[in-house]
């Protein structure tokens, strides 16, 4: 009988020692309620196995099974996938939206403004062919042209950079979570204790993969010891354990371009530049960089080379005034020879242009001041379709690629609009789940209370039973 009492209080113990765990893990819940991916946690009690005395069966109380992080693993990849989307959404829009703004009338002078401006000065001269500060307004209308060709080329250069720039630092952070994330993978080894979790450690490695892929693309799964293996486009393996590659960035000498290196945990450097453009931030930045804002350059380039050629090609012919009507054969545009293509950012007024605005060759027939039939020849190249084979003008060009910039601008926009609805649906299916309820957590203090103030009665009232007994022994 004694030692069937002693068996009760025992049970009481360890049904107050369960109590004090449930304590102790909703006051853990309701301390991070509101820290950024945790994950709630739940005690998970059962009933030890039960003992045979003589020719009964009895129960011996319950003990802790495992404390566990509520977590559904599908809504994590679900919701790691979309939040992936929406960086990249939101990055194509930011990249976007800068390179809209070097082509925003409301914010610079365009080359479509100024390249009106040139040939409404032309108009104005062909009326005036004699008049210095008529042809003077001419050479400096072409002057700003120039300047809107060179400055959108340098702005756009300059985008690359910095878009280089932010690269590097995205590198710098991919890095420095794989390595946060196989010194995690080291502690749950060595905290996790068969079902017991190291559920705050778990939360952690979570929430970096996340990170990692709104970064780049990638995939995790847990192997057989428990350890999170990350694999990034491609398949290439970027983290396995505790054991974890390195990303590098190498620039392209005399260009904007920096490639992307991968360095696995044996040491092979490999060129991953392609392979990173698949998805996340990283590879988006590479599509603005290389695609959006390339194109842009290149366009300009090719503008800036067939309205130069195309205008000196006529001026050419004509005969310019005051010491420049005897002869003709000059360029009004220079820097248009380059060998690596990139004429906007050369393209400037010939010097004898700049130098003497009479250069400026009006006139069809040498010695004719009056005479301006070159003149209306240039006015006409305005709206000539001289570029696309004969199909374009140069302001269709330019608002041709400025219209699709503004096309990829609004595709961008409600691509993101869309990814955020649905990001913002998972979020919520998981926080339903994961997410700490301060009303549930305040009835489970209530509950553990009661059970803690229960198994107490239990230890006394056991208590008092053996007290009687040894007093029957007297």
């Amino acid at each position: 009988m004694s030692g069937s009492l002693t068996h009760i209080m025992n049970m009481g113990s360890e049904s107050l020692m369960n109590s004090r765990m449930g304590l102790d893990v909703t006051g853990h819940n309701i301390a991070n309620a509101h820290v950024d991916g945790y994950s709630r946690q739940s005690v998970i009690v059962g009933p030890r196995d039960p003992m045979r005395f003589g020719q009964h069966t009895f129960g011996q109380g319950a003990n802790v099974k495992s404390v566990e992080r509520v977590h559904d693993r599908f809504i994590e990849s679900q919701y790691r996938k979309e939040l992936q989307a929406v960086s990249e959404k939101e990055t194509a829009q930011s990249g976007l939206q800068r390179l809209e703004n070097l082509f925003n009338p409301d914010i610079t002078s365009t080359i479509r403004d100024r390249m009106n401006s040139f040939f409404n000065g032309l108009r104005e001269l062909a009326n005036y062919p004699e008049e210095p500060a008529v042809r003077t307004h001419v050479m400096e209308m072409g002057s700003n042209l120039t300047q809107s060709f060179r400055g959108n080329h340098a702005d756009i250069v300059t985008v690359q950079k910095d878009i280089n720039t932010e690269v590097v630092s995205e590198i710098e952070l991919l890095n420095k979570r794989l390595e946060e994330i196989a010194g995690l993978n080291q502690r749950i080894l060595e905290m996790s204790n068969g079902p017991n979790q190291a559920g705050d450690l778990l939360d952690q490695r979570d929430k970096l993969i996340r990170e990692i892929s709104q970064t780049m693309d990638c995939k995790s799964y847990e192997n057989e010891r428990g350890m999170t293996v990350i694999r990034g486009p491609g398949s290439m393996l970027l983290l396995e354990g505790v054991h974890y590659g390195k990303f590098e960035t190498e620039p392209i000498t005399e260009d904007v371009h920096n490639k992307i290196f991968f360095r696995d945990p044996s040491g092979t450097k490999t060129d991953v530049t392609e392979r990173t453009r698949g998805g996340g931030k990283i590879g988006q930045l590479l599509t603005n960089r290389d695609e959006y804002a390339q194109r842009l350059r290149d366009e300009i380039n090719v503008l800036a080379k067939e309205f130069g050629e195309s205008f000196n090609n006529v001026h050419r012919l004509g005969y310019g005034g005051r010491g420049y009507d005897t002869g003709n054969g000059r360029d009004f545009f220079d820097g248009l020879d380059r060998q690596d293509g990139e004429y906007a950012a050369s393209i400037q007024l010939a010097e004898n242009i700049s130098a003497d605005p009479f250069a400026i060759g009006c006139a069809m027939s040498p010695e004719a001041p009056g005479d301006n039939a070159i003149l209306v020849e240039l006015v006409k190249l305005q709206g000539a379709p001289v570029l696309d084979n004969g199909h374009s003008t140069f302001q269709a060009v330019y608002d041709r690629f400025v219209g699709h910039l503004g096309n990829e601008m609004a595709k961008a926009k409600d691509e993101l609009t869309a990814s955020n609805v649905v990001a913002s649906q998972l979020k919520a299916q998981k926080e339903a789940l994961s997410g700490v309820s301060l009303d549930e957590e305040a009835s489970n203090l209530i509950k553990y209370q009661h059970l803690f103030a229960a198994s107490s009665r239990v230890i006394t009232t056991a208590d008092e039973f053996m007290k009687t007994i040894l007093e029957l022994k007297r």
